[in-house]
């Protein structure tokens, strides 16, 4: 918004036609609690905002186009925080000067910064005259290619091309990193300086293999590649923002690869007791007492994020097609469905199903998994019975303690019970039409639908 002066002001009122061009038509975060004739603005907007200039670590942004901005106040604390939406070119983070050495040398991405953010115990804000050095970049983002690979039974590290000395020294833990070349994701665990112009990460296991060469993105909070680059596309008349409770949403259009974001501050630890391989920082790994940015209504990328993997041996659960959903929290209020998928029994068989999550993917406002399922003929090809609510497993916890949850060797995060009755006192699903859903006709027996996974220590 433009800065303008307003002579003999004598207060606001519903205009009685349409505006004419050039003039003003909407006006933000004014302060509305004073007297008529004063138009005071709201702390943090006393000042023209430019298009984004020196803030932390955007030595390789250019080509910035300022979209919007919004204020909102996160849950337990009085502290306004102002997000701003900004699209840029970001060049890559390399010392190599042939530029046909890294494909793609730079990538069009949406940004978004924010005002405050909370470090330590207390939150911290910056201002735009650059004495404090900008604004914090929420969804960080470097562009780099792996230099070397080093693999074993208990590492997988990366040695990165990299500039920017103020990350080498663990600023790059818990961050994602997505491989352009392979579309696979992993997470980084360990951060080191590897020399001049050099770090090295360690990050966890992947499902395809990474080679010298390969250009890779790391990112703070994890944006699926596709709509990370294609909300570039945006233009301001698409953004929109929507407060809601004590976060911000912000919207891009609602075109393809344009996902609605959420911004909030979340104070969490993941249920993570360790990895089954090395030796990783499990607590700072899976705690979370910051601004965080995610998609709103995905945990990941869709088509990658969850694996599910079925069972079945000899028991007593009666022969039929059996029908899964998966289904993830988010803030334990949004429920939205990650995955599906079925199992024929030709006898009577016990299942098993085990569900393991990404862990470069999962969105931070992630709190619990839930698992329902359908029971049909032998010969149905699709569900016809309806889905019934087995279990609920929680992966949140408000300080970290600890937990049942682990990270595999794969880096998938995976619940090591060996085998746990799906079937409880505390869904009462039975295999019965009559029963389903009814305490009273709960049975242990009827059917034995179970949960496995890696178990570790």
């Amino acid at each position: 918004m433009k800065e303008f002066e307003i002579n003999n002001f004598l207060g606001i009122a519903t205009s009685t036609r349409h505006p004419k061009q050039n003039e003003c038509q909407e006006c933000l975060n004014f302060d509305t609690r004073y007297i008529d004739g004063d138009l005071i603005l709201r702390p943090g907007f006393t000042q023209k905002y430019p298009v984004i200039a020196n803030a932390d670590h955007r030595t390789k942004l250019s080509n910035l186009t300022y979209l919007g901005f919004a204020n909102f106040i996160p849950e337990g604390t009085t502290q306004e925080v102002t997000v701003w939406v900004v699209k840029a070119t970001l060049a890559a983070e390399t010392s190599y000067v042939d530029p046909g050495i890294l494909e793609p040398d730079s990538i069009n991405i949406i940004t978004l910064f924010s005002s405050h953010q909370y470090v330590g115990s207390s939150w911290v804000g910056k201002n735009w005259d650059g004495t404090t050095n900008g604004k914090y970049w929420l969804n960080h983002t470097l562009l780099t290619i792996i230099d070397n690979v080093t693999t074993s039974p208990n590492e997988n590290q990366l040695r990165l091309d990299f500039v920017d000395s103020t990350l080498v020294a663990d600023g790059l833990n818990g961050w994602s990193i997505y491989n352009v070349d392979r579309n696979d994701v992993a997470q980084v665990i360990d951060t080191v300086n590897a020399g001049s112009n050099q770090v090295r990460v360690d990050i966890t296991k992947t499902v395809h293999n990474w080679v010298n060469g390969d250009t890779v993105v790391l990112m703070k909070n994890f944006i699926p590649y596709e709509s990370l680059t294609g909300m570039y596309s945006c233009v301001a008349g698409d953004i929109t923002f929507h407060k809601v409770l004590n976060d911000l949403r912000v919207g891009f259009g609602g075109q393809a690869n344009r996902l609605g974001l959420s911004i909030g501050y979340r104070k969490k630890a993941f249920n993570i007791g360790g990895v089954l391989w090395g030796t990783v920082d499990v607590e700072d790994l899976s705690t979370v007492n910051n601004i965080v940015l995610n998609p709103y209504t995905i945990i990941g990328r869709p088509d990658s994020c969850l694996l599910l993997v079925l069972g079945k041996a000899a028991g007593t659960t009666p022969a039929g097609n059996y029908f899964f959903k998966i289904t993830a929290l988010l803030d334990d209020f949004n429920e939205v469905l990650i995955g599906e998928t079925s199992i024929l029994l030709d006898v009577d068989s016990d299942i098993s199903i085990t569900p393991a999550l990404r862990v470069g993917e999962i969105n931070k406002r992630l709190t619990k998994l839930r698992v329902y399922v359908s029971q049909n003929g032998s010969t149905d090809t699709e569900a016809k019975n309806p889905f019934f609510f087995l279990k609920e497993y929680s992966l949140s916890q408000t300080d970290y303690n600890g937990g049942a949850w682990y990270i595999s060797e794969e880096g998938y995060l995976h619940l090591p019970i060996a085998t746990s009755e799906l079937m409880d006192t505390q869904n009462a699903a039975v295999n019965s039409n009559t029963d389903f859903d009814n305490v009273n006709g709960f049975t242990t027996s009827a059917a034995n639908v179970t949960i496995t996974s890696v178990t570790g220590t």
